[in-house]
């Protein structure tokens, strides 16, 4: 087709020839686009992922941690839990620890319903000793615990390596029992797990059997040692109602009274049957005195009675006090009383101590003679009839589940990065 610079001056194309052209210039330039973009896209690619730079290589580690991450640890978990893991059989037993007397109830015991402290330390004990290594070596006297998680039976993953030390024994030993206790009530579950059934109800037989044997010492313990506090208690307040009772005894000697309180009665009562007398005669010689003289002879005798009464007041009187006390030689009956009022009163306390000890002595034997403390298993270990552990669909599906977090935090961790490069 020609174009219009091919025509002469003058004259015009036709319409149709116009519109022709115009046709044919809007196909080539829609052919036109349609090739760059065609071009483009073979460059580019087809998706948004693609368009990006290192795409490849961010699909390589998606694919690589799929992998890693959940395929690998997916199909080890099916196949060790599936076809590998050894039945584990469980063989359980309750008990509590109880004492023979009745437990006082403290303030917090009366609100919350929990036993007593004492009660409660007790339990304490039990649990923590079936935790302990004190137990792991008396099971491996008794059963050889250590053959019975080591048997060739299990397999390798779950059995114990019968070559490591008594520390590692006691690590796996608590990962195969399990010991809780309910606070409001007291009581004690435990578990075992072993690779047999009658493995665990034989190990479970020992566990409270050592456990009761242990709560019987604890109570032997207390009992002996209770008694041995009231035996010595018991000697001390002999040894010294005998030093005050020999001492008591010494001052009596010396002092030349059996009882210096009733001495002082006696001359209490003497002086003042004396002092009696001398008023009735005093009151006769003042009497025959206005109309008899002086000098008579029955006159002379009142006066010498009177004098003579007198004296012996006056020296009844020294040997009561210190006051009229004619010589530092002579004995008074007010300082021997202070002393045997301090020697009686520590004999009296001395006494009433041993009154008290003997009968804290005999108490203490008594209840020696009965348990105080004693293990009560109301639930015995029995025979296992089917394995608990492992949970094969549990465990297998656990692993599967974390897996897939895991593998998904890492995405979104690679993706992030995907986004800053972008």
């Amino acid at each position: 087709m020609r174009n219009d610079d091919s025509l002469p001056s003058g004259i015009r194309k036709p319409p149709a020839l116009r519109r022709a052209e115009a046709l044919s210039e809007a196909l080539a330039d829609a052919a036109r686009r349609l090739r760059i973009s065609k071009r483009t896209r073979r460059v580019s690619g087809t998706g948004s992922f693609r368009m990006r730079r290192h795409a490849r290589l961010f699909r390589a580690a998606f694919i690589a941690s799929f992998v890693l991450v959940v395929a690998i640890p997916s199909l080890v978990a099916s196949v060790y839990f599936g076809l590998i893991a050894s039945p584990q059989y469980t063989s359980e037993a309750k008990f509590a620890v109880r004492t023979g007397e009745m437990p006082k109830m403290d303030g917090m015991g009366a609100m919350t319903g929990i036993p007593a402290a004492k009660i409660a330390q007790d339990t304490q004990v039990v649990t923590s000793f079936i935790e302990s290594r004190a137990i792991v070596e008396a099971l491996e006297q008794r059963i050889d615990l250590r053959t019975l998680y080591s048997t060739s039976d299990a397999d390798w993953y779950a059995r114990f390596n019968r070559d490591k030390p008594i520390e590692k024994f006691v690590k796996y030993w608590k990962s195969m029992t399990d010991v809780s206790i309910h606070v409001s009530s007291g009581i004690v579950t435990f578990s075992v797990r072993a690779f047999t059934a009658e493995d665990a109800k034989r190990i479970a037989d020992n566990v409270i059997q050592l456990s009761e044997a242990l709560v019987n010492e604890m109570n032997s313990r207390m009992l002996l040692s209770t008694v041995a506090d009231a035996e010595r208690e018991f000697a001390r307040a002999a040894d010294r109602l005998g030093r005050a009772r020999s001492e008591y005894q010494r001052v009596r000697n010396a002092e030349g009274f059996l009882d210096a309180n009733q001495a002082g009665q006696a001359l209490g009562e003497l002086v003042t049957v004396l002092q009696g007398e001398r008023l009735r005669l005093q009151q006769e010689y003042d009497t025959q005195r206005k109309s008899v003289s002086p000098t008579a002879p029955q006159m002379r005798t009142l006066s010498a009675r009177i004098k003579a009464l007198d004296d012996q007041i006056a020296e009844l009187e020294a040997k009561m006090t210190t006051q009229r006390s004619t010589s530092v030689t002579d004995k008074v009956l007010s300082e021997s009383m202070t002393k045997f009022a301090q020697l009686d009163l520590e004999r009296r306390i001395a006494e009433r101590q041993y009154t008290a000890a003997a009968a804290a002595l005999q108490m203490a034997r008594a209840t020696s003679e009965r348990q105080l403390v004693y293990l009560v298993a109301f639930v015995q270990p029995s025979v296992p009839q089917e394995p608990r552990y492992p949970r094969r669909a549990l465990f297998t599906s656990a692993i599967v589940a974390g897996a897939l977090v895991v593998w998904a935090i890492f995405c979104g961790l690679i993706s992030v990065v995907r986004n800053h490069m972008a």
